[in-house]
């Protein structure tokens, strides 16, 4: 039989795959999509498991105290520059106002790491007969540190807050 004049569709020129080359970019834009939806799914799943320590746990009862907060910043700012917090040769130095002893100081020291939560830690104020104290800065890891002194005097409360860095050890 002549192939010629076979009336079979496969090999009629009116078929649509006749002489037709394989075609690569339907299957090329499937595995596309396929490759980029999985990466979006992945990406996903490893962002949520992410920890992230950018507020405090308590993030909606501070905003409601900070009215109070605002308090002991304007007494605080009232005082003037005889509070002070500093960093050098490797201490913290604090200094309350003088007036203050007279009044009983209470109060406490907050280190806050921006970066890692787990490293906050507090220490009780306890300063000298001049309104200073020193707080050695030797177990605290090198970076960026805020200080935060709360204290009361007289029935009222202060507060004050210093960004402080704590340089690498150098050998």
């Amino acid at each position: 039989m002549n192939p010629i004049l076979s009336t079979s569709p496969e090999l009629t020129p009116s078929h649509p795959r006749a002489g037709a080359a394989w075609n690569p970019w339907p299957y090329a834009l499937i595995g596309y999509f396929a490759v980029f939806i999985t990466a979006v799914v992945l990406f996903t799943a490893w962002s949520l498991h992410q920890k992230t320590d950018l507020v405090g746990t308590d993030y909606y009862d501070q905003e409601i105290r900070y009215q109070d907060q605002i308090d002991r910043l304007r007494r605080t700012a009232a005082v003037g520059p005889a509070v002070q917090i500093g960093y050098g040769s490797g201490r913290i130095k604090i200094n309350l106002p003088t007036e203050h002893l007279s009044k009983g100081v209470s109060g406490v020291v907050h280190f806050y790491r921006p970066s890692n939560a787990a490293l906050d830690h507090e220490v009780p104020l306890a300063v000298d007969t001049f309104g200073h104290q020193t707080i050695g800065a030797a177990g605290l890891i090198p970076g960026l540190w805020r200080v935060r002194v709360g204290w009361k005097a007289g029935g009222e409360e202060f507060f004050r807050d210093e960004t402080i860095v704590v340089p690498h050890a150098t050998p």
